[in-house]
């Protein structure tokens, strides 16, 4: 049962997080404006 459930559930890639990562350090913070204020 434990076994099915850590198979349904699957951590993401370690390429997949690298890229994401990569994306994240490479993008320029953008300014907060009062829309992105509003929506969080």
């Amino acid at each position: 049962m434990k076994k099915k459930l850590n198979n349904d559930v699957r951590p993401v890639s370690q390429e997949e997080f690298d890229r994401m990562l990569m994306i994240a350090l490479n993008t320029p913070p953008r300014k907060r404006t009062k829309k992105d204020r509003n929506k969080s």
